[in-house]
């Protein structure tokens, strides 16, 4: 009898190894939280089964294990600031294909992200976006929420499969947005369950995975949920990580991410609990930039010396500008067309460049001061503020006259390069809103050169 007991559990522990060997990796595997000593790696595979990372450093290979499950999850650390990394994951037989990754430098190091929002249900147009992005060589990616329209599991299926590719070797965080919290017909746990259970951003905010902080570089960056604007709590944490990165003299810049627009002059207008609550904190503390989505357009606005940037041109049906709305006089350009953005920061310089998936470009402006030599040695230095915002509804973006608030000028793309370099997205321009009138374009393309090799040079370390 023991002779048979012996032989059944080796045969059940065949039939538990067989299974797990033909799992499949369904999703990813994808990059989350990437700091300067780690990065998370995540995957899903069909059924249960264990895995590893197999992670090739500058001195060898080292393994992480992942625990038998459908959702894995692996930390990777003791990685060493500004390193390439490559990597495999293994798991139920199935070996993906390999990714690198680059681990965030130190605070006196330039660096290069990607922000994109409202994929939704335009496949074509989100395809053709991430398809761009992965051109880019960014150092990792940030999103302003809405990437599916709601909670089912296609439509998680479907946006993994068109960012697979990208997310593989670009780390991205994320905002939750308001159609991560619409149920799916298949919907059980409540919303943003699965959200949660695919994303994995920094564990430190006040309501877990939906605001959250991380530093890069020598910039923090703010994630909020604009879902739950009037939450006090969520204020008074808020407060607390402007106050705290403000106070920080290695913290040059301080950029918030989120979905809902606190202002904006389109379909669904400015939150006025945001404007209450959060606007005057912006503006206390001196945040530099603010990316935003909700409304499909590309919108750039400027209230109280705050940047407003609205990404929701990520495949989204598109929306009209509100000529009436109150916060159309914030507005310095709207244009509505399908879009991702590409931002520079190099000390307290950012430059935003804002394109087309064809490399189309659709705004550029800066905060800051230049930084990098000029072709005759010299140093760029910032413009006089200009006057009237620009407004375009059509895909040719053009500049209108006007006035508004704190207006700085809006060139139209450069007759030498109108539609961005062949580089697609080295987020240069000849300056964007700030030097416009005052540099020449061979001087932006000179600087875009620079920024290039600097990405590429990063990369390939």
């Amino acid at each position: 009898m023991r002779h048979n007991r012996v032989r059944f559990v080796a045969a059940s522990a065949t039939l538990v190894l067989a299974a797990s060997a033909q799992a499949a990796i369904v999703k990813g595997p994808y990059l989350q939280n990437v700091t300067k000593t780690s990065i998370v790696v995540m995957w899903e595979t069909d059924s249960a089964a264990t895995g590893e990372v197999r992670l090739t450093t500058p001195t060898g290979m080292r393994t992480f294990s992942a625990a038998s499950g459908t959702m894995h999850e692996v930390m990777l650390d003791g990685l060493s600031e500004d390193t390439s990394y490559t990597y495999t994951v293994v798991s139920g037989g199935t070996t993906s294909p390999m990714g690198g990754f680059v681990t965030a430098p130190s605070a006196s190091a330039p660096f290069l992200f990607v922000a994109q929002g409202d994929n939704r249900d335009g496949d074509a147009e989100h395809t053709a976006i991430a398809n761009a992005i992965a051109r880019v060589g960014a150092d990792f990616g940030v999103t302003t929420g809405d990437g599916i329209a709601n909670d089912a599991a296609t439509q998680w299926t479907k946006y993994f499969n068109i960012e697979k590719d990208l997310l593989r070797s670009l780390p991205l965080f994320t905002s939750l947005g308001n159609h991560e919290l619409v149920p799916g017909f298949d919907t059980i746990n409540l919303p943003p369950y699965r959200y949660k259970q695919y994303f994995a951003p920094p564990a430190n905010g006040q309501d877990a995975e939906r605001n959250y902080s991380f530093t890069y570089g020598n910039t923090v960056f703010v994630a909020v949920d604009g879902n739950s604007a009037s939450s006090s709590s969520q204020t008074n944490w808020l407060r607390g990580q402007l106050m705290t990165a403000r106070a920080n003299p290695a913290v040059k810049n301080i950029i918030v991410m989120g979905h809902h627009g606190v202002y904006s002059s389109s379909n669904h207008g400015g939150t006025s609990a945001e404007q209450t609550m959060w606007a005057p904190l912006f503006e206390q503390y001196q945040v530099e930039l603010v990316l935003q989505g909700h409304d499909h357009t590309y919108e750039h606005l400027l209230k109280g010396g705050v940047h407003y940037v609205t990404l929701g041109g990520g495949g989204a049906p598109l929306y009209d500008q509100d000529n009436g709305h109150p916060d159309k006089q914030y507005s310095l350009r709207y244009v509505k067309v399908h879009h991702f953005a590409i931002i520079r920061v190099d000390g307290d310089f950012i430059e935003l460049r804002a394109q087309q998936a064809d490399g189309t470009m659709v705004d550029t402006f800066s905060i800051g001061t230049p930084v990098g030599p000029t072709p005759d040695g010299g140093v760029v230095t910032p413009p006089d503020s200009g006057t009237g915002p620009a407004v375009d509804s059509g895909p040719n973006p053009t500049v209108d006259s006007g006035s508004g608030p704190n207006p700085t000028p809006t060139p139209t793309p450069s007759p030498t390069d109108p539609g961005g370099s062949s580089d697609a997205g080295c987020g240069c321009s000849a300056g964007g809103h700030a030097a416009s009138g005052l540099v020449i374009p061979l001087v932006g393309l000179a600087l875009c050169g620079i920024l290039i090799g600097r990405a590429r040079r990063r990369r390939s370390r």
